[in-house]
C-alpha cells in the first residue's frame, strides 16, 4: 500500500502587487516542497488568491500585510481546516497576524508538529531601534519556546533568541539561499562599458 504524500499546512502572506521578503521567502520554499511532491496548503489573508487550488484565506483584518488582527473566529476556522486536510505538519512564517499566540496550543491538542520561520530584523546596538526589536523578541519568545523547531537566519539571532527564554535545541541555523538558476544574469554589453569583469546589483533596502 502506497503512503500518501506529506502534507504541510504554510502559514505566510501572498499579495497581488509588489512583494517583499517574506512574501518572497513563502513563494520560493512552497514551490521548493510542491516540486518535491509534498502538498501545500497554503494560510494567508488575501482573498483575492481564494479561488487557486490549496489556497485558504482566513478572516482577519488587514491593517497593513505585514500586521494583520485576527478576528475571534478566525482560530476555530484554521483548527476546522487543519482537521479536513489531515495535515501532518504546520508552518508560518512569523510574523502572520495576532494568531500566531495560539498556534503552540492549536498544534499541541491536534497532535500536529509545529515548525516557525522567524524573520524579525533585530539590532543589538544601543538605540530606540534596537530596544523595540529585543522587545518584540522577548514577546514572541514563549511563542518560539512552544514550537518543535524554529529556523533562524544566523548565529547571532540563535544567541539573541536563547538570551530571552528560547530553548537552544528550538533553534536551527538556516541562512537564506539564492536559486542560481532561475535568478542568473543575462547577456549584457555592461562589463565592456564600465570595462569591469564583475558587476553587482543590490535591490532592497537597509534593515538591521
Amino acid at each position: 500500500m502506497s503512503q500518501r504524500p506529506l502534507r504541510v499546512a504554510w502559514l505566510g502572506h501572498r499579495a497581488a502587487q509588489g512583494g517583499d521578503g517574506i512574501i518572497t521567502y513563502s513563494r520560493e520554499i512552497t514551490a521548493g516542497l510542491r516540486s518535491r511532491g509534498v502538498q501545500v496548503v497554503f494560510f494567508h489573508h488575501s482573498p483575492e488568491f481564494q479561488d487557486e487550488e490549496s489556497n485558504i484565506a482566513l478572516d482577519a483584518l488587514k491593517l497593513s500585510h505585514r500586521f494583520v488582527v485576527s478576528r475571534p473566529r478566525t482560530r476555530r476556522q484554521f483548527v476546522e481546516q487543519l482537521r479536513r486536510n489531515q495535515v501532518d505538519l504546520v508552518h508560518v512564517s512569523f510574523s502572520f497576524s495576532t494568531l500566531d499566540f495560539d498556534l503552540p496550543d492549536v498544534c499541541r491538542q491536534l497532535g500536529v508538529p509545529l515548525v516557525a520561520t522567524f524573520h524579525v530584523p533585530f539590532d543589538t546596538r544601543l538605540g530606540l531601534w534596537p530596544r523595540v526589536s529585543r522587545t518584540l523578541y522577548r514577546l514572541y519568545s514563549q511563542v518560539l519556546a512552544g514550537c518543535d523547531a524554529v529556523i533562524v537566519f544566523s548565529e547571532l539571532q540563535k544567541q539573541l533568541l536563547e538570551g530571552v527564554g528560547v530553548p537552544g535545541p528550538v533553534l536551527h541555523v538556516l541562512p537564506n539561499g539564492v536559486d542560481i538558476d532561475k535568478y542568473s544574469p543575462g547577456p549584457s554589453s555592461k562589463l565592456a562599458a564600465f570595462d569591469a569583469q564583475r558587476l553587482f546589483c543590490y535591490l532592497g533596502r537597509i534593515d538591521p
